[in-house]
């Protein structure tokens, strides 16, 4: 009789679930009319951006100016990549040898800046109006349209409606304005729905212990941490973004595949924590002594982790706290080794690293890649000054200033590359393997570039032998690179100063 009375309910759950309320059939249509409703309004906001965009190549064409309306047609087609009217009239452009006037130069800014502010309100009140529909689809493309693209920020600040969009630092996106609010309160949007600030910090509780910790994950890299679920998701952001920019940077000349399966990073609170997860994973044993703030842990098999912790120690034993910027900064060096080797995997050689040569690479390569830094428009290669350094660790890596200060180092190009793994131990090795990959990379005009970018690859695809250096270099008088070196570190400008209150 149980067994019948299961069933029967079962059955009546099943058509219940594939019932359609009228309520349901009444949403839908609200929801397809108000769809129908963005998509036009989209339709007539791309034809006037590009009749405002086109309208302004025109005149620069009549001013004998071609290449700056190829500039504009090109900004044009970033925001609208499928638009055939822009698309026409670049390839319809032609040069000419013709100089422009004196005073073009002048009108073409105003013009520009008038051109692009239309634009910008034209995009910002399509913003408005889809998010008046309760549509949110293409905001953030929108939103940086106007603010990277059109270089027009004031346009996300409405008269009537406000702020339109508000760019949230730690987790460097536009959120609309009550979703900003929302997580400058304490607020986040955890699988998909919002909590509380109180309903977070019960997560964060919840999460506070290694048999429960944060596993947050995007589509390459996973994070695992007991700390807050924004400074998890921040490191994540952080990385990602990293990540994106390091294997663009170095794709001419060194093919890297993502790996199949999550890259592990486990960031800890405490120096205790930072080794008992190093010990629990067989990566250290009891009583080891350690004085990184960071390590990625490479075997032969893939998906190797980074660890990373908040509370480094000091060479004494002693520990100090430090903050998520120095943390994100170190981060960008271990997670270069980590995507330098499991990027690699594809094409490696499994059963061994290579001969014991060329190690400089490895660690010059991840030392010069910290100095980088995200700004609200992207990355951009630093020089960090000691006049800058901080307890916090900004400026820590200085580098390319050690070696300004010590011309004579190295001795030689080719004494440098002959240290062997154990061998490299000093802390100025570190600042001449960065510089020479900097000059490698960007001296020159570039010409070693190639070069360097395939012995990186061999060293990482345990492929790197005493040979490798002719095979990636052929015909160069090192003596001469030499001296290109020492004159290209005599021309490093420093980060300026920067003045304190």
């Amino acid at each position: 009789m149980l067994q019948r009375s299961l069933v029967a309910t079962l059955s009546f759950a099943l058509l219940v679930g594939s019932a359609v309320s009228a309520d349901d059939k009444k949403d839908d249509k609200k929801n397809a009319a108000a769809l129908a409703d963005v998509q036009k309004k989209e339709t007539f906001t791309e034809n006037q951006v590009a009749a405002e965009l086109a309208k302004l190549a025109t005149w620069c064409v009549a001013q004998n100016g071609p290449d700056d309306a190829r500039r504009v047609l090109d900004l044009g087609l970033q925001i609208y990549p499928e638009n055939k009217a822009l698309k026409k009239q670049k390839d319809d452009t032609k040069d000419t040898k013709q100089a422009p006037s004196k005073k073009y130069r002048d009108e073409l800014k105003k013009k520009e800046h008038d051109a692009y502010e239309k634009c910008a309100k034209l995009i910002g009140d399509l913003v408005v109006f889809a998010g008046d529909k309760g549509n949110w689809d293409h905001f953030e493309e929108r939103v940086e349209a106007i603010a990277m693209k059109l270089g027009c920020e004031d346009a996300l600040v409405q008269p009537k409606k406000g702020a339109i969009a508000v760019w949230f630092e730690p987790y460097r996106k536009w959120f609309n304005g009550a979703d900003a609010k929302k997580l400058e309160a304490g607020g986040e949007r955890i699988d998909g729905k919002w909590l509380s600030a109180n309903e977070v910090a019960k997560l964060d509780e919840q999460h506070s212990k290694w048999s429960d910790p944060w596993v947050i994950s995007d589509e390459v890299h996973e994070i695992k941490t007991t700390m807050h679920y924004r400074i998890a998701q921040q490191l994540l952001v952080h990385v990602g973004a990293y990540r994106d920019m390091f294997t663009r940077y170095v794709a001419d000349g060194w093919e890297l595949k993502k790996p199949e399966g999550k890259l592990p990073i486990v960031v800890t609170e405490t120096q205790d924590d930072f080794k008992a997860q190093m010990i629990e994973h067989g990566h250290m044993k009891k009583g080891d002594r350690v004085t990184m703030a960071a390590v990625y842990m490479h075997r032969l098999e893939p998906l190797n982790p980074v660890y990373v912790t908040f509370e480094p120690a000091n060479d004494d034993g002693s520990t100090h706290k430090v903050d998520i910027e120095y943390v994100s900064e170190i981060l960008q060096h271990e997670v270069t080794h980590q995507i330098a080797t499991e990027y690699s995997y594809w094409n490696a050689d499994h059963s061994t690293y290579g001969e014991d040569c060329h190690y400089w690479c490895v660690e010059g390569i991840a030392t010069f890649m910290e100095v980088w830094k995200l700004g609200r428009s992207g990355w951009k290669l630093t020089h960090p000054n000691p006049k800058n350094a901080t307890t916090k660790g900004t400026g820590h890596q200085c580098a390319f200033a050690n070696m300004k200060d010590q011309p004579d180092l190295p001795g030689t190009l080719t004494g440098h590359f002959n240290l062997k793994h154990d061998n490299f131990v000093r802390p100025d090795y570190y600042d001449i393997a960065s510089t020479i990959s900097y000059f490698f990379l960007e001296g020159e005009g570039r010409k070693y570039r190639k070069g360097y970018l395939k012995l990186l690859a061999l060293r990482h695809e345990g492929k790197i032998s005493t040979s490798s250096l002719e095979e990636c270099f052929p015909g160069v008088d090192w003596k001469e690179a030499h001296e290109e070196y020492k004159k290209f570190v005599a021309g490093i400008k420093l980060d300026e100063v920067i003045k304190k209150d």
